[in-house]
């Protein structure tokens, strides 16, 4: 999806706001029957109007967030020999744009706390072990430090986009979890955020033999 069609609540930096919601002229029984389902406060819901309004509001709770993956990272650089040790992170994230008229999808962020946490995990574990494991060369930390600044850039840009069924995992705060194999896509974009620190290729040695 181009970036232009997201609300300004998509870009970098930018705070939560109530995500945009286009829904068709025609609703899907899946939606209606959703919205009935985590709805505390119930009412009408025959027409577009009435189901914008009602899956906005659900959306915009300070509890919608949702669990995109959990991704089991190492607590240390795995070159530092002190055992394995790992910790989950949950990704999380909340909607910002529902197209069910155009293209059928819907967009997460991610909250700023995952990005926090992402963020401490690359300085901290990824880049040192990235340092550790590879041998050096002059341009070596200046390298590193780009690539920390690129993970940062890309954490705070980066949209999930899936389609719409997958508000079928909504609950009634408004949170949810990604079902049917939508978790594991999550999962593999949220790892190839983490470039790996590509080290020269040494130069070749020339042995002079006597004669």
């Amino acid at each position: 999806m181009p970036t232009a069609l997201l609300p300004s609540s998509a870009a970098p930096f930018a705070p939560r706001c109530p995500p945009s919601v286009i829904l068709s002229t025609s609703i899907e029984l899946w939606l209606t029957e959703t919205l009935k389902r985590v709805c505390k406060v119930k009412g009408p819901l025959k027409n577009v109007k009435q189901h914008t309004k009602r899956l906005k509001e659900i959306l915009s709770l300070p509890t919608a967030i949702w669990t995109l993956c959990s991704v089991m990272f190492p607590k240390v650089p795995k070159a530092l020999d002190v055992g394995l040790q790992y910790q989950t992170i949950h990704i999380e994230a909340y909607v910002v744009y529902v197209d069910m008229a155009y293209a059928n999808a819907v967009a997460f962020k991610l909250t700023s706390e995952t990005i926090n946490t992402l963020v401490k995990f690359h300085l901290e574990v990824y880049s040192v072990y990235a340092r550790l494991s590879t041998w050096e060369w002059s341009a070596k930390e200046n390298q590193l430090r780009k690539l920390q600044e690129q993970f940062i850039r890309d954490v705070n840009k980066f949209i999930f986009y899936t389609d719409a069924l997958a508000l079928e995992g909504l609950e009634e705060d408004g949170a949810g979890e990604l079902l049917g194999g939508r978790s594991d896509l999550a999962k593999a974009m949220v790892k190839s955020l983490f470039i790996p620190l590509q080290s020269p290729h040494p130069e070749p040695l020339w042995v002079l033999q006597g004669q």
